[in-house]
């Protein structure tokens, strides 16, 4: 049984005294003492010296009206003041519970000799009720009482009497399923059952630890649990079913946080072998830092490895809570799947949570853990996202509860301990009563806190991405992904999972980072969840970065700052607040993307050698790596790096063991491709740097080599291979016209094209095969399809455009000079697009212009009735090309279509509708186009 001391908060420190010199006043009077001196120490605490009516004996009385547990210093402090003092007698009279310390002082106390023994008396709240019922000042707990009027199936917890303004009261628990959901009021006088609501919303109302159960419990009697305490199912913390998923990440997925890992598994097994006496640890960190996943890691380690061994961690999300009842769930639920699982000796279905104020000390579980004690089991409890709490003024009594949970695992100090995860950048206004009473409680739990991953974290989390993905990442994007999280684990797989999309979705890598990953995508998808309020909110920041926390609260309101900082798209530092990247704050602002700067160095050995390679490549038929080596030459390991170095600058496409022509290169000539390449490098971070530079300042070999060291970080190149490298990128520079090599340095100095030494042709055979071919590579109704999109939607991104479908379409959009690719990387119309009547008018006019179906028409003209085979021969005799039996039927097959297409409507007059990638039954066949 308990005491407590309760009142409304509006009184006054006098008021709060007199209720405990009423509570004293009636224990003294029941053993025939009276007061004849009183000194108030402070409004919960009194000092009495006392006469006995009878015997004229003099006792002092100290007075704790208290609701955490007691220590032994206080009964050492009263022996003192009574020796010190020459009184006959020193009392000690508690409303609250003894500490472990305390407990033992008593027990040890009282096996003291009689005469030593009367000089101090411990007025525990059992005796002090036990006295108060001996000499009829109250009545006894009337259990007969509650069990007529609860329903069946609840049991009944313990009983505390509540000392009042209004009065002096019996409160029983009730319970369902050993969690307390309500509380039955008697008079503790009369012992009738209180039915004045007026009454019981009065005393629920006080400060009383039973505030958050039903006082009208009785009066709802026989109604289901459910319309007393609402469903709070408790959640664990879970975690992804894939590394690609924004859940906290699996176990084995879990990367870095080693030291951390092994403190806290080291702090638990001091618990578990009783070297410490801490039973609560915390792990700090900024949102999206992993302390969720560090849970789940955690957790997974503690109930599966054998070092230690005989440890349950259960984890729970505080965001699931809905009730106050959600940490007395969380409790119970921990405990009984302890019991499942063999540790402490007790059937689960018994364990009971039967004392609010101290539920460690409820019968049950105080008998269980002293036996999972005994046989070094430990019970690990964490509530994850507890910051969560103060978000929710109605559920502030869940942080009482966990409070009051907390004081009772430290006053305890048995195998039990509790864990807390806690966002140290949360909105937390400053002046609310939960901000000071968890910084205040911070000497009693062990600290950990999350800082950014460090680079080689970073590494190992793009491992796993590797192995999900299946391949590789691309040096430039491992790079950016690294460079752009900031050390954020839930930004790292931000990008992770959105370049995972990109790529499933039919994008290569090189494609990705020609356009820093098709960045507006994502930031699109973040800023389409935004409300209004969350929106206005977004750009005041982004205007105004960074910008005090105090100010976006006064105009954005609490609310909307929070729900931007858990979508994860503001940070928090000290009391600044910024967009979670900077990167979308110039989106946000301008709607703009920079790119992923180009770091390739060419490996190929010539500018010649390269030039080469590529004039044996065809859009239309590939070749191997054996094939082109035999034609030019060369070592597969020399045509492999070559090819490398032309797939980067988007020269080459490769499927599977064939190297293409890429499909958007226009001009194959030596000049065409030195052009391409001239753009890439446009972007190369080198020629950046080189830009920034004041004019004139001359740029030596050295230097080079450390703005090289500077871009890629991460490479471990001997000196000689920088120096090879600084030396090739100066050449490929000079060529595409960006640098000028005086006599022992380069100069920046753009001049806008390539230099005239390499603008010539190439001879000889390479010199028929820069004559690109039209293959038709998708059919006109498709082509007319990507065009009419593009003019809506101008500009699109080549991801997009490829997911729609469109990626040959636009590649004849490309070369009909419909289309353009913008620095970024997005098709736009061209001028002619533009100022064409029809997306329909402008394909069949660039088509009707093509000199490839040019001479497919003049062939079927004279021969109306050839094959495809035959079509795709006459087409690669023309462009002196080696096609296989394959190529050629696929080629003539797309290019009679177009031929088709162009013929009919030179006939009709007017442009028909483009046939589409399938030939249509009632489409006129070519002999019918000839009369023949």
């Amino acid at each position: 049984m308990k005491i407590e001391v309760v009142s409304t908060p509006d009184v006054t420190a006098k008021e709060k005294g007199d209720l405990l010199e009423a509570l004293a006043g009636d224990l003294l009077t029941a053993q025939s003492y009276r007061v004849i001196k009183q000194v108030r120490v402070t409004a919960a605490e009194l000092d009495l010296l006392c006469e006995h009516s009878v015997s004229g004996k003099s006792i002092y009385v100290e007075c704790k009206a208290h609701r955490e547990s007691l220590s032994a210093n206080c009964f050492t402090n009263l022996l003192g003041t009574v020796t010190l003092k020459d009184y006959e007698e020193g009392w000690l009279i508690s409303s609250g519970p003894l500490g472990k310390d305390a407990k033992g002082f008593l027990v040890e106390w009282e096996k003291k000799p009689q005469v030593q023994r009367s000089k101090l008396s411990i007025y525990t709240p059992e005796r002090v009720i036990e006295s108060l019922i001996n000499t009829a000042r109250i009545k006894a707990p009337p259990e007969s009482e509650v069990r007529e009027t609860i329903n069946e199936g609840t049991t009944i917890g313990d009983w505390t009497l509540l000392i009042s303004p209004w009065g002096n009261y019996w409160a029983c628990l009730c319970l369902e399923q050993g969690i307390p959901i309500g509380a039955i009021i008697f008079d503790s006088k009369t012992g009738q059952l209180v039915r004045n609501r007026d009454l019981l919303a009065r005393l629920k109302a006080s400060d009383t630890s039973l505030a958050a159960l039903a006082f009208d419990y009785v009066l709802r009697e026989k109604h289901p649990v459910s319309e007393i305490r609402p469903e709070s199912a408790v959640v664990e913390v879970e975690f992804g079913e894939s590394w690609t998923d924004y859940r906290p990440a699996r176990p084995e997925h879990f990367v870095g946080r080693t030291k951390i890992q092994r403190d806290v598994i080291r702090f638990l097994t001091a618990v578990k072998m009783r070297r410490t006496d801490t039973r609560v640890f915390a792990i700090k960190g900024d949102s999206g830092i992993g302390k969720s996943s560090l849970i789940a890691k955690l957790r997974h380690r503690a109930n599966t490895s054998k070092k230690p061994s005989g440890v349950l961690m259960f984890a729970v999300d505080v965001r699931a809570a809905n009730t106050t009842a959600y940490v007395h769930e969380s409790l119970i639920t921990a405990l009984r799947r302890a019991a499942a699982l063999g540790f402490g000796t007790r059937d689960p279905e018994l364990l009971k949570l039967t004392d609010v104020s101290d539920p460690l000390q409820s019968e049950t579980i105080a008998s269980f853990l002293r036996e999972c004690e005994r046989r070094k089991q430990l019970i690990v409890l964490v509530f994850d996202q507890f910051e969560e709490l103060y978000s929710k003024p109605e559920l502030f009594g869940v942080f009482e509860e966990a409070r009051r949970l907390m004081f009772s695992a430290v006053s305890a100090a048995t195998n039990f301990a509790l864990g807390f995860s806690w966002k140290t950048d949360s909105t937390v206004p400053q002046d609310h009563p939960a901000y000071y009473m968890w910084h205040q409680l911070a000497d009693h739990r062990f600290e950990v806190t999350l800082s950014p991953f460090t680079r080689a974290d970073a590494e190992n989390s793009l491992h796993l991405f590797e192995k999900e993905l299946g391949a590789r990442l691309r040096a430039e994007l491992r790079q950016y992904v690294i460079a752009q999280s900031q050390g954020y684990p839930w930004l790292i797989k931000k990008l992770c999972i959105h370049l995972y999309e990109q790529l499933k979705g039919g994008a290569s890598q090189t494609e990705l980072a020609d356009r820093s990953l098709d960045i507006a995508q994502l930031f699109d998808r973040d800023l389409s969840t935004l409300t209004p309020g969350e929106d206005a909110c977004v750009k005041l920041i982004a205007k105004n970065a960074p910008i005090d926390w105090y100010e976006v609260l006064e105009t954005a309101g609490n609310d909307v700052v929070r729900s931007l900082q858990d979508k994860r798209l503001i940070i928090r530092r000290g009391d600044k607040l910024n967009l979670y990247w900077d990167i979308f704050r110039e989106y946000v602002l301008n709607r703009s993307i920079p790119h992923i700067p180009f770091t390739h160095v060419p490996q190929s050995p010539s500018i010649n050698a390269l030039l080469n390679v590529a004039s044996q490549l065809d859009p239309g038929e590939g070749r191997s790596i054996a094939e082109i080596g035999a034609l030019c030459g060369y070592s597969a390991n020399t045509v492999n790096n070559i090819v490398h170095d032309l797939a980067q600058f988007g020269i080459a496409s490769i499927e599977g063991a064939l190297v293409y022509l890429d499909n958007h290169i226009s001009d194959g000539s030596t000049p065409g491709i030195l052009a391409h390449i001239r753009l890439v490098l446009r972007r190369h971070a080198l020629t950046a740097v080189l830009r920034q530079l004041p004019k004139g300042t001359p740029v030596t070999q050295d230097v080079l080599i450390q703005f090289l060291r500077r871009l890629n970080p991460t490479a471990k190149h001997h000196s000689r291979t920088w120096l090879t490298y600084a030396n090739r990128m100066a050449l490929w520079l000079t060529i595409t016209g960006y640098v000028r090599q005086m006599e022992s340095c380069w100069l920046f100095d753009d001049t806008g094209e390539i230099q005239d030494t390499y603008s010539g042709s190439l001879s000889g055979k390479a010199a028929k095969r820069r004559r690109i071919v039209f293959l038709g590579d998708a059919p006109p109704g498709r082509v007319v399809e990507a065009l009419e999109y593009i003019r809506r939607n101008s500009p699109q991104s080549v991801l997009k455009m490829k997911s729609l479908g469109y990626r040959n379409a636009c590649a004849v959009l490309f070369r009909f000079g419909l289309v353009a690719l913008s620095t970024e990387h997005n098709y736009q119309l061209s001028e002619y697009a533009s100022n064409t009547e029809t997306p329909l008018e402008a394909v069949w006019r660039k088509a009707k212009d093509e000199d490839t179906l040019k001479e497919v028409i003049g062939f079927l003209q004279t021969k109306p009735t050839a094959s495809s085979v035959s079509i795709g021969k006459a087409v690669a005799d023309s462009y002196d090309r080696d096609w296989t039996p394959a190529t050629l039927r696929r080629t003539g097959n797309s290019l009679r279509q177009w031929a088709s297409w162009i013929i009919l409507g030179t006939q009709r007059g007017e442009i028909p509708p483009p046939p589409g990638q399938a030939p249509q039954d009632d489409e006129p066949q070519i002999g019918d186009l000839f009369g023949q």
